[in-house]
């Protein structure tokens, strides 16, 4: 899937939204977070639009490798670009950023959760933490 990502971008192929979260979640599965990373950052040269589907592996991709600032980064970039985080969203972020000991960010996450999202993700992390 990174080969063929990587082959649309230097070839000019009409790549879709579709395509890129195929080659982002594979990467994130395999761990492998770099690539994940620059496949999100490679869908803005071939003009594609991410969605909360493309945003939420790449995201959780840093759960494992504490990587939680590069997770934040996209965090945020999704929320710049309009792109509406689910509760998925929310738990990676989450989970991210608690498991690089980033507390006060992971307090500041919940407090940016929906109260619709609110139940689930409260038993979410009260999990993590109790």
């Amino acid at each position: 899937a990174l080969q063929l990502c990587s082959a649309m971008v230097h070839r000019k192929f009409e790549a879709s939204t579709m395509t890129f979260n195929a080659a982002i979640s594979a990467c994130s599965k395999a761990g492998r977070w770099e690539q994940s990373s620059q496949l999100l950052d490679d869908m803005t040269q071939c003009e594609v639009e991410p969605n909360a589907i493309t945003y939420n592996p790449a995201i959780s991709s840093f759960e494992e490798d504490c990587k939680w600032e590069v997770g934040l980064r996209h965090f945020v970039a999704m929320q710049r670009s309009n792109v509406e985080c689910n509760l998925i969203t929310f738990t990676s972020a989450i989970n991210s950023c608690e498991g690089g000991g980033a507390v006060h960010t992971t307090l500041q996450l919940i407090s940016l959760a929906s109260y619709a999202n609110w139940k689930t993700l409260a038993g979410a992390v009260m999990r993590k933490f109790f």
